[in-house]
């Protein structure tokens, strides 16, 4: 790709540990990193900020910084051709983009909705650039919507665990049954219930109309069914010690 002579320096957003420790004490990964190291803290700010040097821990959310800079070793780079999500300049002289700069524009602090920051935040916020590639392939890995999802039952915060004990029995003192929730999220079947299988003979059903949250206290092994008013099964459980919620929707369902 011809981007001409160029150099970023990429950092993040969740830069954890960094905050509280010396330049010195700034742990690297790479070891060849140390020498850098040192040469930043002989040449304090004129360099890459030390926090980019570290790989970055990301996590979802987080927004990436790049350092852009225009001129880099007597070459001047002016292709278009960026890719970064969102880049500004970052301890450098801003790149100013002429296609969105208000840099011109002559508005009054006190009319100016960026008036309340810095001056450094307020060139920031004038001068960032947003792009986005030019094609996304529906098999890409790396866009969100492509990416096969858990089921929520394993998405521990999906929503908030109920675990209070029924007043009128105290489970506690019976380790053989346990208390549990299940929640539908959005499957929407008029006569939807829930069946709980205790004996051959003995089935126990339940209204479980969309968005509801069922508290159930079964044995262990005990099998709970989801299921449609045609008998259709939308799903079915084998309770397990210490069972956790059940997380029903449209994601992990039949219907």
């Amino acid at each position: 790709m011809k981007h001409g002579p160029t150099e970023f320096c990429m950092g993040s957003s969740n830069l954890a540990g960094l905050d509280s420790l010396f330049l010195e004490d700034i742990p690297v990964k790479d070891p060849a990193l140390r020498e850098l190291r040192d040469l930043f803290v002989e040449c304090t700010d004129i360099c890459c900020p030390a926090e980019a040097w570290r790989t970055p821990l990301l996590s979802f959310g987080d927004v990436l910084l790049f350092d852009y800079s225009l001129f880099h070793r007597g070459g001047h780079n002016d292709s278009p051709d960026l890719r970064a999500l969102i880049y500004n300049t970052y301890s450098r002289p801003w790149y100013k983009d002429p296609n969105f700069s208000m840099m011109d524009k002559e508005v009054h602090a006190t009319e100016s909705p960026l008036a309340s920051f810095s001056e450094t935040m307020q060139e920031m916020m004038r001068n960032v650039r947003l792009a986005i590639p030019n094609k996304i392939k529906p098999e890409d890995p790396n866009v969100l919507a492509t990416i096969k999802l858990d089921d929520l039952e394993k998405l521990k915060q999906f929503r908030q665990r109920n675990n209070d004990f029924e007043e009128d029995y105290d489970y506690e003192d019976d380790d053989t049954f346990w208390e549990f929730v299940m929640s539908n999220v959005d499957v929407d079947i008029e006569g939807l219930e829930v069946c709980i299988r205790f004996t051959e003979t003995e089935t126990d059903c339940h209204p479980f109309d969309r968005g509801m949250d069922l508290t159930i206290a079964t044995e262990a092994g005990t099998e709970v069914r989801v299921v449609a008013p045609d008998g259709r099964e939308i799903k079915k459980i084998t309770t397990e010690a210490d069972q956790e919620q059940v997380i029903i929707s449209s994601l992990n369902t039949k219907w």
